[in-house]
């Protein structure tokens, strides 16, 4: 039995690993991140404390391992701030893995559903308020190729596209764990059901809509040449904030009403 059940944590934390891993980073597959948290909970509740703690920081940790050549070569990020990239969220969804564990062992089916989405949500919501580099990270923006989804960000922000994605996980994950009455198994089922269609058929809706609103005009302006992040000093960033602003009135045709620049200067 303890074999069985160590060959039933390694396949959950690979599977939810490799999903979490194609799910996140600069080119993800967006239904991934909704099954990525799956495996882990629902077998979490059968676990103790520290191995469902550890299962959940390991996923998470591998899965963010995409964006390893982005963050210490792309952007160069000092070796303790790297650290804190990737521990810090890490640790966060194993608590949030815990907090499920916890609603299901007793039994609380709905709480145990609501556990990830509001406590993930509060966490990207807290970060986005107290960093200066405001929502950067967050996982709303691996859905960015599911037009329906997104839509949800016009009633509730960004933050919609986190909770919704993380619903249909945590309810998923209960619902396999197995614990519950069959009717609030039945009733949870029907409830996410409906919520997540509810925002698809929203999003679907909205996208066909034709708003009347007028059209923007947009430049985007780019240097062709390679260029890494900026680390001069302050009188030199001066000096290359003259130089884009002289380009811009140089070459941006009349009308425009946006200049896009390279985020990286």
């Amino acid at each position: 039995m303890r074999y069985h059940k160590l060959f039933l944590v390694t396949v959950a934390g690979l599977v939810s690993a490799a999903f979490a891993y194609l799910g996140t980073g600069l080119h993800p597959i967006w239904w991934m991140l909704w099954l990525a948290p799956i495996p882990v909970l629902a077998i979490a509740p059968r676990l103790h404390v520290s191995a469902a703690l550890l299962l959940g920081t390991i996923v998470w940790l591998i899965g963010e391992m995409n964006q390893w050549k982005y963050v210490t070569h792309a952007i160069e990020l000092r070796p303790h701030i790297t650290i804190l990239y990737f521990v810090v969220p890490a640790v966060v969804f194993s608590f949030g893995v815990l907090f499920v564990r916890g609603f299901i062992r007793r039994g609380s089916l709905f709480l145990a559903t609501l556990a990830l989405p509001v406590y993930w949500v509060a966490y990207e919501y807290l970060t986005a308020t107290v960093s200066p580099h405001s929502t950067w990270g967050n996982l709303a923006y691996t859905q960015m190729n599911c037009l329906p989804v997104i839509q949800i960000a016009a009633i509730t922000g960004i933050w919609g596209i986190s909770f919704i994605v993380f619903l249909f996980a945590g309810s998923a994950g209960a619902l396999l764990s197995g614990a519950g009455e069959r009717w609030e198994r039945r009733v949870l089922a029907i409830t996410v059901g409906l919520v997540v269609c509810a925002t698809l058929f929203f999003g679907k809706w909205r996208l066909q809509s034709t708003p009347a609103a007028q059209s923007v005009a947009v430049t985007l302006i780019a240097r062709d040449v390679p260029m890494s992040v900026y680390l001069g000093s302050e009188e030199q960033a001066l000096e290359l904030l003259r130089e884009y602003a002289d380009e811009i009135r140089r070459v941006t045709p009349a009308g425009t009403q946006a200049v896009v620049l390279p985020e990286r200067i």
